[in-house]
Order: C-alpha cells, then structure tokens, then sequence
C-alpha cells in the first residue's frame, strides 16, 4: 500500500493575532493522514500576534517560520517551499476551514487534469450568511475572480508557474496565481460542500483596493497571462461588449429622466409631496390599527 500523500495547509500571518490560533487549530484538525501545517510570520510588529504565535501547540506537523516583511505571496512561498508536499491548501490567518476539506478536494484530485479544487464558502465576522459567488466561465473569470485561492493546489504546478507574483502587493496575487495555473491547462472541479469559512473585518486587503490600485493590479494579472487571455478573447470580449451595452442602456435611461426633471422641475415637487403624503398615511393607518 502506498504512502498518503503529503498535504500542507500553509498560513501566512502579519499582526493578525486574535485570529492565527483558531486558523492553525482549523489546520491540525484535517482528516488527512499525512498532514503539515506551516506558519510563516511575515514581519509582524504588534505583541499579540508574537504571543499568540509562541502559544501554538507542540505539534510535529506544524512548523513556524519568522522572515521580514515581504508580503502576502512571498509568505506563501515559503510556506510552500518549506513545507516539501505534493499537495497545498493557503489559508488567510483570519479565517477557517472544516476539518474533512482536505480529505474532499483530495479525492477529486486523483485526475491529473485538475489544477485546483475549490468549495462553497461562508462568511462570518462583520457580515454573515452564504458567499453567493458565481459560479466561474471564462467570460468573467478573466476580470472578476470567483474561485477563492483557499483550494487545493498541486506544489508541481506551483513550481512550473513560478510561485505567487511576489511583486504583486498591493492585492489580487491570488487571482493571478489561479489563473497561472489554469493557463497550465488545467482544470477546476468545486466541491458542493461549505468547508471554508472566510472572515469579514475591517482593513481586508479587498476593501483597501482603491480604483489606481485594482487597475494596476488588474493590468499586472494580464500581462502576467497574456496566453491566456489571448485563448479566451472571444469569451472576454463578449463580457466587455455586454457590460458596455448595458451601461448605455442604462445611461440613456437615466438621461431621459435627467432631462425630465430640466423641464418640468415641478414634477420633482410634486413626487415628493406625493411621497410624505404616502409616509404620512402609513403613519396615520399604523396608529388607528394599533388603536
């Protein structure tokens, strides 16, 4: 009987020590028989996130790593490489995967054709409930990422792409990463299931991305693909197209109704007179209901 083969589960951590215990905890309590778990602080500068990390457990599959600060993909790169797998899943040091997720992606995995298997996701923390991303095709994925880079990933594949941009910092290396990987030929396979648990908190790296910065961003992640993109013009033309169509539409719409209220600056009085008349009633019928 052959040896199970090595999967690690590699966290990068910088000044997120509320949170890394319960992310590592996630990691060690995988079903998969030949687990490791590698922790690389990336340069943290606040005390809590060094005592939560001298407080994991004596484990032999885990293994801590400090380097300076050289951001999010170089810390997943050394996990990575140190961690000597077949196999990798990240996991951001803030949120949380189920303890059969590994055990799942792996058995999709066994076709050589797959260069990731991803799961359904919930959010928890500042909002809740289901994270409804759409299903991925290459007329979006191209421009909106839907495949969340906490996946199951082959280190061989990692290797021939090159690792994570390291020169991407500012946001969305995991994006480029993911599309590396399917520009190797490979596959995607999604497993139906709600096995990662994404936190929302303030300071997410999404929500800093302002509009220069997605550009540059966006523009790095295409010329780091330009085969890609070029085998998938058709499809990514066609969602440019639609998307420009659509906010014509939308913005001859809403011409008409600009140019309404120039002309007859009255009916904009009249519907707000209409408007407080309604909420007044609603006032009015709430009472004598509750009378």
């Amino acid at each position: 009987m052959s040896e199970a083969p090595a999967v690690a589960v590699v966290i990068p951590v910088y000044n997120s020590g509320s949170f890394v215990t319960d992310a590592v905890a996630s990691a060690l309590a995988q079903t998969v028989p030949n687990l490791r778990v590698v922790v690389v602080d990336d340069g943290s500068t606040d005390g809590s996130t060094v005592a939560a990390l001298e407080s994991l457990p004596e484990d032999p599959r885990l293994t801590l790593i400090h380097q300076e600060n050289r951001g999010q993909a170089a810390a997943r790169n050394t996990a990575i490489e140190a961690a000597d797998a077949e196999f990798f899943l990240p996991l951001d040091s803030d949120d949380l995967i189920d303890p059969t997720y590994l055990e799942k992606a792996l058995t999709r995995m066994t076709d050589p054709d797959v260069g990731l298997v991803y799961c359904s996701v919930e959010r928890f923390g500042d909002r809740q409930g289901p994270w409804q991303l759409p299903p991925p095709s290459w007329d979006t994925l191209l421009i909106f990422n839907s495949i969340v880079v906490t996946s199951l990933f082959r280190t061989s594949d990692w290797r021939e792409v090159g690792g994570f941009d390291e020169s991407m910092r500012v946001g969305l290396e995991d994006h480029d990463f993911i599309l590396k990987i399917l520009g190797l030929g490979r596959r995607w396979e999604h497993v139906d299931e709600v096995l990662f648990h994404y936190r929302i908190r303030p300071g997410s790296v999404s929500r800093e991305l302002n509009r220069q910065r997605r550009i540059a961003a966006q523009a790095q992640i295409m010329r780091n693909n330009l085969p890609l993109y070029g085998a998938h013009a058709e499809e990514l033309m066609t969602f440019v197209i639609d998307q420009a169509d659509e906010l014509r539409t939308l913005r001859a719409r809403y011409a008409a109704l600009e140019q309404m209220r120039v002309r007859a600056p009255w009916l904009v009085g009249l519907a707000g007179r209409a408007r407080r008349l309604v909420q007044r009633f609603r006032g009015d019928n709430g009472k004598a209901r509750s009378n």
